[in-house]
C-alpha cells in the first residue's frame, strides 16, 4: 500500500486515466445535505483562497492500465469523485467562459482519443451510468429519481447567481486535497481481491453501515478484470434482483444458507456465514454460487409473492404465507427445487400438507417455539437430501410419516382430539381465514374468490351495540359472552370484500340478509339461524371443529417412539459429557466444566472448541496425536466446516453445519480418546429456553 498526499488536478487530472467504479458498490447515493456541505467548503476556499482536504481515495490499479492511460479501480472515495465531476459538469455548463469549458472538459471529464470504454474519466454503476453519461456529453439528462441528476441540477442553480467567480470555483476545485491510496496489489490474484475486500469492510465499517446482501454482492463480485465484475453483475445479480427486489435479497441469502446446512443462522450473521459457504463448500467458486442464488431465487420470489405459474400451487403458497411461516422458507425452497419441473403434482399435495401441519401447530400448539419447529424441518430436509440410514423419499407420504413421527414431544403433528379441543377455544383471527377456506375448499371444491380478497368478519361484533346487549341479556350477561366467544371459531365467518364491513354491529336480522348473499357456504349456512346468541356460537363451534378434522391433513398413527424427553423435564444441573445420550437433546448449554474449571459455553455448536481447549491446556502433545487425522480438526482451518480456533493451540475445530448431538458426540470421543471423559461436566441451565 502507498499513499501520496495530492491535489484534484494532480489526482483527476494530468495524465489520461480512467476510473472505474465496480458493480458491487453501492449507487451514488449522496444527497442534498452532502452537497450542500461540500459545496460551502469550496466557496469558503474561493474566498479566502485556501484549500480543503476531502479525505482518502483508495484504488488498485487495474490490469488494463497501459501506457496510453491507468485504470484505477475504486474501493473507496467513488461518491466523492462522482459529486466533484458532476459540480465541474454543472461549473462547465452555466458558465460562459470557453476556456474554462474546453479545461474542463479535457482536463477532467473525458480522456480525449480513447475508446468509447474510456471516453469518459469515471465509469459508473449501471442504475446511475445513462444519467450519468448524459451528463458528461451535456445532454439534457432524462427524467431521473436518482441523486446524479438531482444534484447536478442543485449545482447548477447554486453556480448561475455567482458568474463572476467561475474560474475561482475551478482554482479552488483544483487545490483541493485529498490522500491518493493506492493498494499495490495484483488485480489479477485472488488473494490480493480477498484483501480488496477486507479492505472494503473496515472502510464502510465507518460509515452508513452495509446490508446483508450488499456485503454479499461486493464479496461474489470482485473478480480479477472489470469484464469478468461486470458481466457476473448482468448475468446474475440484477437478474436475482429482478426476481426479488433489491430489499428482499439478505433475507433470501439466509434462508438459502438454512437450506443448505440445515442449521439456524442469525440474521446479524449472515454475510460471515455465507463467506464460509463459498469458500468452504464451494472452494471460493464465485460463479459457481452465482449460478445457484439465480436458480433458487425465482422459487423464492414465489414465498413472497402471489407470483408463481401455477395457480393451485400459488394458492398454497399464499395459505402459507398467511400463516407466518418464515421457517418453512428453506424447506418449501428445497422442495420446490426439486419437484417442481418434475413432479409438480406431488410437490402440490406436499406443500397441502405444510399448510394443514402448520394449521393445526398454529391453532392447537401455539406455545411450541421456532426453535422445534426449525429442527423438524432441519431434519426434514437432511433426509431427503443426504441419504444414508435415515434417508426418505421426497413424496408426499414419506414427509407426512415423518411429521406424523416427530422425534420430540414439543414438535409433534396435533391429532384430530387435540386440535378439535383447541377449536373450542379462542385464537388469532387470521388463522381463522384459512381454516374456514380449507374446511370451504373441501366441502364445495372450490374457493370463488382470490383468497388474499377474502376477511374474517366476527358474527357477534367485537364491540356491542345497545341491540346485542339487549339481546344476549343485558350488559353483565352480554359481557361476559364478548369475553369469551368473540375470539372463537364460532362466531367467525369469511367475506370476500364486497361484503360491506359497515354491517358488521348492525342487529343480527339485518345482518342474516347480507350474510345469504356471501358466496362461502360456510358463512351463508348461518343466515337460517334465527338468533345469535351464546348457545348459536358454541353449537357452530362444535359443528365446525368436526368439520375441520375432516378437513384438514390428520397426522398417521405414530409407529415411532420419540427421540428424547421433552427439553421442559431436564432439571438445570451439572450432567457428564457422554457419546450417544439424547437425554440433553433440546436444552440449553450453559458452560462446560473441566476439573472444576468453569468455561462459557452457551451453544452446543461451541462445545468442540471448548472441551478441545481444556484438553490442549491438559496436554498439548497428546492432543496433536489425537487430532492429527481427524477430520473435524485442522491446523490451518481449510478442511473443516465453519472453523473455529480452539483457544492457545495451533488448531481449528468444526464449529457448525451439525446439531448439537453431534458435538457432544464428538467432543466425547476425543476425551475419551485422551482418557480425560470423566473429567467433563456440562452445565445446563434454563433448559426449555431453545423452544
Amino acid at each position: 500500500m502507498h499513499a501520496t498526499d495530492i491535489t484534484v488536478k494532480g489526482f483527476i487530472g494530468g495524465l489520461e486515466k480512467a476510473f472505474i467504479i465496480p458493480p458491487y458498490q453501492r449507487n451514488y447515493a449522496w444527497g442534498l445535505e452532502q452537497c450542500l456541505e461540500l459545496f460551502g467548503d469550496i466557496m469558503r476556499c474561493v474566498d479566502t483562497n485556501g484549500t480543503h482536504y476531502i479525505g482518502n481515495v483508495v484504488y488498485y490499479l487495474g490490469e488494463n492500465s497501459g501506457g496510453s492511460f491507468t485504470e484505477l479501480i475504486l474501493v473507496d472515495g467513488q461518491q466523492r469523485i462522482t459529486t466533484l465531476l458532476l459540480l465541474l459538469c454543472a461549473l462547465r455548463d452555466v458558465t460562459n467562459d470557453k476556456n474554462l469549458q474546453v479545461v474542463i472538459n479535457e482536463q477532467y471529464l473525458c480522456n480525449k482519443g480513447a475508446t468509447e470504454d474510456y471516453r469518459i474519466r469515471l465509469k459508473q454503476t449501471v442504475a446511475d451510468a445513462d444519467s450519468f453519461i448524459a451528463i458528461i456529453d451535456g445532454v439534457c439528462p432524462q427524467e431521473s429519481s436518482g441523486n446524479v441528476v438531482k444534484n447536478y441540477e442543485d449545482f447548477k442553480k447554486k453556480l448561475s447567481v455567482c458568474p463572476d467567480k467561475h474560474k475561482a470555483v475551478l482554482d479552488a476545485i483544483a487545490r483541493i486535497q485529498l490522500v491518493d491510496v493506492n493498494l499495490q496489489i495484483s488485480s489479477t490474484s485472488k488473494d490480493s481481491l480477498r484483501i480488496v475486500q477486507t479492505i472494503f469492510e473496515k472502510i464502510n465499517s465507518t460509515g452508513k453501515p452495509l446490508s446483508q446482501a450488499d456485503l454479499i454482492r461486493n464479496f461474489l463480485l470482485i473478480a480479477p478484470s472489470v469484464e469478468k465484475q461486470n458481466k457476473w453483475h448482468k448475468n446474475y445479480w440484477l437478474m436475482i434482483e429482478k426476481n426479488l427486489g433489491a430489499d428482499n435479497i439478505s433475507a433470501f441469502a439466509r434462508d438459502f444458507l438454512r437450506m443448505i446446512w440445515c442449521e439456524e443462522i442469525r440474521e446479524s450473521d449472515t454475510y460471515r456465514d455465507f463467506k464460509d459457504y463459498v469458500s468452504e463448500d464451494k472452494a471460493g467458486d464465485q460463479e459457481l454460487v452465482l449460478k445457484e442464488l439465480l436458480r433458487f431465487s425465482k422459487p423464492y420470489a414465489w414465498l413472497l409473492s402471489i407470483s408463481c405459474p401455477d395457480e393451485s400451487l400459488n394458492r398454497e403458497l399464499q395459505m402459507l404465507r398467511n400463516l407466518r411461516s418464515n421457517d418453512f422458507a428453506p424447506l418449501v425452497l428445497y422442495l420446490i427445487d426439486r419437484l417442481y419441473g418434475s413432479a409438480l403434482s406431488e410437490l402440490r399435495r406436499i406443500i397441502h400438507l405444510i399448510v394443514d401441519f402448520l394449521l393445526r401447530m398454529r391453532i392447537a400448539s401455539p406455545t411450541t417455539g421456532s426453535g422445534t419447529t426449525r429442527s423438524l424441518l432441519f431434519g426434514l430436509i437432511r433426509k431427503m437430501r443426504d441419504g444414508g440410514e435415515n434417508a426418505i423419499d421426497c413424496t408426499y407420504d414419506s414427509i407426512l410419516f415423518e411429521l406424523s413421527n416427530s422425534p420430540t414431544l414439543a414438535g409433534e403433528f396435533p391429532s384430530d382430539m387435540k386440535f378439535a379441543t383447541a377449536l373450542q377455544g379462542t385464537f388469532y383471527p387470521p388463522y381463522a381465514r384459512e381454516l374456514l377456506l380449507r374446511i370451504e375448499e373441501y366441502e364445495t371444491k372450490n374457493i370463488p374468490v382470490d383468497i388474499s380478497k377474502v376477511t374474517v368478519e366476527h358474527l357477534m361484533p367485537q364491540t356491542l351495540s345497545d341491540w346485542w346487549k339487549r339481546n344476549l341479556g343485558g350488559y353483565e350477561n352480554a359481557e361476559r359472552i364478548r369475553l369469551t366467544c368473540t375470539n372463537t371459531v364460532g362466531n367467525f365467518a369469511i367475506v370476500s370484500q364486497g361484503y360491506n364491513s359497515s354491517m358488521s354491529n348492525k342487529p343480527w336480522h339485518e345482518k342474516r340478509k347480507a350474510l345469504e348473499d356471501v358466496q362461502f357456504t360456510v358463512t351463508s349456512s348461518v343466515a337460517s339461524i334465527e338468533q345469535w346468541n351464546e348457545e348459536a356460537i358454541l353449537t357452530r363451534g362444535n359443528d365446525l371443529a368436526i368439520r375441520a378434522t375432516q378437513a384438514i391433513t390428520s397426522p398417521l398413527p405414530r409407529t415411532r417412539d420419540y427421540r428424547s424427553r421433552l427439553s421442559s423435564e431436564v432439571s438445570e444441573g451439572l450432567y457428564p459429557l457422554l457419546e450417544g445420550d439424547d437425554s440433553l437433546v433440546g436444552t440449553s448449554l450453559s458452560a462446560v466444566i473441566f476439573n472444576g474449571e468453569r468455561k462459557v459455553c452457551t451453544t452446543w455448536s461451541r462445545l468442540l472448541s471448548v472441551v478441545g481447549a481444556f484438553l490442549y491446556s491438559e496436554n498439548p502433545m497428546l492432543f496433536d496425536e489425537a487430532v492429527r487425522d481427524v477430520v473435524w480438526f485442522s491446523q490451518d482451518g481449510s478442511r473443516v466446516k465453519r472453523p473455529v480456533k480452539i483457544s492457545d493451540s495451533p488448531w481449528f475445530c468444526c464449529g457448525g453445519g451439525y446439531d448439537g448431538m453431534h458435538f457432544r458426540n464428538i467432543a466425547a470421543k476425543l476425551a475419551e480418546k485422551m482418557d480425560l471423559l470423566k473429567d467433563f461436566q456440562l452445565e445446563i441451565v434454563n433448559p426449555a429456553s431453545n423452544d
